[in-house]
Parts: structure tokens; C-alpha cells; sequence
């Protein structure tokens, strides 16, 4: 008798991996664990924006998402039937970008799957 494979959590983490069956919806939050140059920490002011930026395997912008009156220094990206839909299954990469400090790159092109 041949097993059927079982499905794997979605959305996961794996290996700095973002990945999930296209079609699903969720919600995505990020913790922002900022420190400036002296080690202290950084916390999201009102005039703060956190932008990710998502893009497709020919590193062509797929979505932006921006936040501003983060609380917490947490946004929360939902995945609904909208935006799913516009991550056909293939491979993508994220960038976050936040103002605090200036401009600052907090995750350059991390990896993800769509399957």
C-alpha cells in the first residue's frame, strides 16, 4: 500500500525559508528587534514606517506592504484571498525596510516558496 505524504505545516519558517501553499491565507508578524550602534534598543516612533517589499524569482516587484504606527515594533502582514493570489507557486524573496535611525535594510532578499 503506498502512503499519501502528509502536508506540511503552512506557513512555516524552515531553514530562514519562508514558505506556503499557494492559496492560503494568513497572517504573518514580524518582531522588529532593533538596537542602534551602542547596543541599545531602538523603538518605532509614530513617524516610523516599516516597509516588505516582496519580489518574484526574475526579482520583479510582486506586492509592497507598508506600516506605520507600529505597536509594539510588530507588523502583521495578512495574507487574505487578494493577496495570495498574487503569489502564483514559484520562488520569492523579501526585503524590510524601516525608517528608524534613517533608512535602514533589515532583511535583504530572504527566501521564500510558494508550492
Amino acid at each position: 500500500m503506498t502512503q499519501i505524504p502528509a502536508a506540511r505545516q503552512s506557513p512555516q519558517v524552515r531553514n530562514g525559508c519562508l514558505s506556503w501553499y499557494a492559496g492560503d491565507t494568513f497572517e504573518l508578524t514580524l518582531a522588529l528587534l532593533l538596537r542602534d550602534q551602542d547596543g541599545e534598543s531602538v523603538t518605532l516612533g509614530p513617524e516610523d514606517t516599516v516597509e516588505v517589499q516582496f519580489f518574484d524569482a526574475e526579482d520583479r516587484p510582486v506586492r509592497t506592504f507598508t506600516f506605520t504606527q507600529t505597536a509594539q515594533n510588530t507588523v502583521c502582514i495578512r495574507f487574505d484571498a487578494d493577496v495570495t493570489a498574487q503569489f502564483p507557486r514559484g520562488d520569492y524573496a523579501f526585503d524590510v525596510r524601516c525608517t528608524a535611525l534613517g533608512r535602514t535594510t533589515l532583511a535583504h532578499r530572504t527566501h521564500c516558496h510558494v508550492a
